[in-house]
């Protein structure tokens, strides 16, 4: 199971580019209603996917738009402790919903190598197969 889908949210869509490395995406609902560190996890969790299964970065700019958003929902923390405290939540919010679900990760990614793109069907045909 995703992060997003583990946190009550719908993925859309997710889909690379065998083409670009900097091309992957991932589309889920509005998630503004989830605690900051939920929304993190969220953002953070191809990343945290990318060191659980040892996949190297391929890109300079993979996860830039990620981080962006990270650091948006931080902004308005009162100091850069607290802000690190909830970004370092978030993560390990990520880390252990991957590790718990590390199959289902490993089938999905997988089932995404192969066919570039999954859509919301076949995303949860997968999760369900667990």
């Amino acid at each position: 199971m995703g992060s997003a889908e583990k946190l009550g949210q719908r993925r859309r869509r997710v889909e690379i580019d065998p083409n670009d490395d900097s091309a992957g995406h991932s589309e889920i609902g509005d998630c503004s209603h989830l605690p900051i560190e939920d929304q993190i996890a969220i953002c953070i969790a191809g990343l945290e996917a990318q060191y659980l299964f040892g996949c190297p970065f391929s890109h300079p700019l993979a996860g830039a738009s990620d981080f962006s958003k990270i650091i948006e929902l931080v902004e308005d923390c009162r100091s850069e402790e607290d802000s690190k405290s909830i970004r370092d939540a978030g993560a390990e919010r990520a880390r252990n919903i991957l590790i718990e679900h590390r199959d289902v990760a490993a089938r999905l990614a997988q089932a995404l190598f192969e066919r570039g793109r999954i859509d919301a069907g076949v995303f949860l045909r997968e999760l369900r197969r667990s």
